[in-house]
């Protein structure tokens, strides 16, 4: 159940980030350049009030990715540098070698 939250916070941050970018400019009276005289029609209409809360949410959702973006970068550096799981090698697309057990220093002596 977790990891469906998970996947669905991992779309819904940057898909609604990049909506509420697409807004803020027409709802500010500027419109969207895609290509010399090639311009996006206006989603949201030209008003300062909803150019008010449509830069909120950008603003909110921005910050939400990027909390999550630097969580997910410390949950990789701690599993690789204290944990040493072998985590990234088990997620990694190409096959790498099995690791050698560990033997205990206890058992050798």
């Amino acid at each position: 159940m977790t990891e469906r939250i998970e996947i669905q916070r991992t779309i819904a941050a940057p898909a609604s980030d990049i909506f509420t970018g697409l807004c803020d400019p027409p709802a500010a009276g500027f419109p969207i350049a895609l290509y010399g005289p090639l311009r996006l029609p206006g989603i949201a209409p030209h008003d300062i009030a909803v150019y008010a809360v449509l830069r909120d949410c950008h603003t909110a959702f921005a910050f939400l990715l990027f909390v999550t973006f630097t969580a997910h970068m410390c949950a990789v550096l701690f599993h690789t540098l204290v944990l040493r799981d072998r985590i990234l090698d088990r997620m990694a697309l190409r096959a790498t070698k099995p690791a050698a057990p560990r033997q205990d220093p206890a058992r050798i002596a």
